[in-house]
């Protein structure tokens, strides 16, 4: 997997997974609740809203019609009316007072009610009138100038009087007073502060606060802020921050009022909060549950896991304890049987792998022993046929060196000392064959000579060098083995100056002994130098082998590579490691040249 991308535990997910199936019905149950009863909150405070501004309308708008209902009465009261002819008699007067303070006595002080006479310019009412209702002056002015262009109906207007004996009046109302056709006077009244104030009383206690607007715009009442009354300014908002308005409209009059919304607010709030709370207390019991819960789930499946990285990293005696008779138990015990058995198969493969290297290890070094069993004993043969006695002697004792590995217990590899040992007993015995004919030269370093070559591997070199190179050419031969440490590998070659190989054969063979091409000929040029990289391989690895090809000069060379000795072991040879041509061999007699 690349850095940055490792995906998170199996745990972990399934972790999240129990939180996430757990906490989100308890977050939805809890905002659901909140949602819910504020929701409800505000149903209830639109509802009481609703209701008191229907209470306050009502019984405002029962007042005006109350008030609409006495400036009727009172200008056509036939009582009244003869108030209005000519200069009434004290009877006329007093018939007059007592019947406008019996219509008054109505209202329950709520409004006022006087006469106004034109012609005249005198009044008559049950209280102080106010200076603009001056007759001589303001006849056609204001509601009386409307009140004349619709007569039959009541003319009014919004404003703020305070009288000297402290009431407050907040509108004044007028009606014209016809006698023929012909309008004498007016029927007016001033509303009471009082009347609205009872009506907002009526429509509950609760109230923050409460507004009368008229047909015309102008505040006819204002509840919390008197100094508003008959204005038309840009008024503040009815509810300020904290409250909620509610409104409606009769007869052109609107009737608003406002309730505080704290307690709701602070209703759903305490609800929001005691919902996070509990939201929060079910969720932490949630997470302790799935944790719990999640933890049995994945408990047998990191064990699984782990055991699988075990045996990933090459331990096949890893076991795990079944959970109980489920899924994961079987999965459990499955995983106990494979693991037995890949254990069973890889020890069988590795038993078997070990066996046929061993069994061809040990063909391919019985296939080398009779070439020098054969130029040995022909050898023996020629020396025998001259009487040489002493050279047969000689011989034989190279030969019983040469042979004891075979008789003994042999080893798959031999020290590269051990086999220069051998390979100087081998070119011994063939000089006596060969005569002038075979020069020999060493050139081995002292640290190359602790390295591990396959048994025979040198020996084989050397007889291929024999047979294909100096004795197939004519007059006198050189063979050259030279040996050295280089980047970790020991390189051992063997070179002759004999006829060499074509091109063609040449490159057949490098195939061969690479391993590329077919297996290992049975005869034939080549079967021993192919039979020594395959023992190269088997024994080091595929990194390591044999190579061939023409030095300068011409001739022959093979070249084994076999890993470095971890500490060089100096065996002296017989003699030196560096031999010259014709130096005497303390062995032969002779001396290998």
């Amino acid at each position: 997997m690349k850095a940055g991308k490792r995906r998170p535990r199996y745990v972990w997910r399934v972790l999240a997974a129990f939180l996430a199936a757990a906490l989100a019905p308890v977050g939805l149950v809890a905002a659901l609740v909140a949602s819910v009863a504020s929701s409800a909150l505000d149903r209830a405070l639109e509802s009481r809203g609703a209701e008191a501004a229907a209470a306050f309308a009502g019984r405002g708008d029962s007042l005006l019609a109350g008030l609409e209902e006495a400036l009727e009465t009172a200008s056509r009261d036939p009582s009244l009316l003869s108030w209005f002819e000519g200069e009434p008699d004290p009877a006329t007067v007093a018939e007059a007072t007592r019947r406008l303070n019996e219509i008054a006595a109505a209202s329950d002080a709520r409004w006022s009610l006087a006469l106004l006479d034109i012609a005249q310019a005198r009044a008559l009412g049950t209280h102080a009138l106010p200076s603009d209702w001056d007759m001589a002056a303001y006849d056609s002015w204001g509601i009386f100038r409307r009140a004349r262009a619709n007569p039959g109906s009541a003319a009014s207007n919004s404003r703020r009087r305070v009288a000297q004996d402290g009431s407050i009046s907040v509108m004044a109302w007028a009606r014209a007073v016809s006698v023929e056709g012909r309008t004498v006077g007016f029927a007016a009244s001033e509303l009471m502060r009082a009347g609205f104030e009872a009506a907002v009383r009526g429509a509950g206690s609760d109230l923050a606060g409460a507004r009368v607007v008229d047909p015309e715009g102008f505040i006819a009442f204002e509840l919390r802020d008197p100094a508003l009354e008959g204005t038309r300014p840009e008024a503040p908002a009815l509810a300020p921050r904290g409250e909620r308005a509610f409104a409606l409209e009769r007869r052109g009059f609107t009737w608003s009022v406002s309730l505080s919304a704290t307690p709701v607010d602070e209703a759903g709030g305490a609800i929001t909060v005691i919902g996070i709370a509990g939201g929060g207390a079910g969720a932490l019991l949630a997470a302790l549950l799935a944790f719990a819960a999640s933890r049995g789930v994945t408990r047998p499946v990191l064990r699984l896991s782990a055991a699988m990285s075990r045996i990933e990293a090459g331990d096949l005696s890893v076991r795990v304890e079944p959970d109980g008779d489920d899924e994961l138990g079987a999965l459990g015990r499955s995983f106990n049987a494979m693991a037995a058995e890949l254990e069973e198969l890889v020890r069988a493969a590795i038993e078997r792998q070990e066996l046929l290297r061993k069994a061809e290890l040990r063909a391919l070094a019985a296939q080398m022993d009779p070439h020098f069993l054969r130029n040995t004993l022909a050898s023996i043969k020629s020396l025998a046929k001259l009487g040489r006695a002493t050279e047969i002697s000689d011989l034989v004792s190279r030969l019983g060196r040469l042979l004891k590995p075979a008789i003994e217990a042999r080893t798959e590899t031999a020290s590269l000392a051990e086999s220069l040992e051998r390979a100087r007993d081998y070119l011994a015995v063939e000089r006596v064959r060969l005569g002038e004919r075979l020069a020999v030269e060493e050139d081995v370093e002292d640290a190359a000579l602790g390295a591990e070559l396959p048994s025979l591997a040198l020996e084989t070199l050397v007889e291929n060098a024999l047979l294909h190179g100096i004795e197939r050419k004519r007059g006198a031969g050189r063979l050259r083995i030279e040996a050295r440490i280089r980047d970790g590998a020991a390189i051992v070659g063997v070179e002759d100056d004999g006829p060499g190989m074509r091109a063609d054969e040449l490159e057949s063979l490098a195939a061969t002994l690479s391993g590329e091409t077919g297996p290992i000929p049975e005869s034939g040029r080549g079967v021993g130098l192919a039979n020594t990289a395959r023992r190269i391989r088997l024994l080091f690895g595929p990194a390591w082998g044999l190579s061939v090809g023409i030095p300068e000069g011409g001739g022959f060379r093979a070249e084994l590579t076999v890993p470095a000795p971890a500490a060089s072991r100096a065996i002296p040879p017989r003699g030196t490691s560096s031999r010259a041509a014709g130096e005497p061999d303390p062995v032969a007699g002779g001396g290998l040249a």
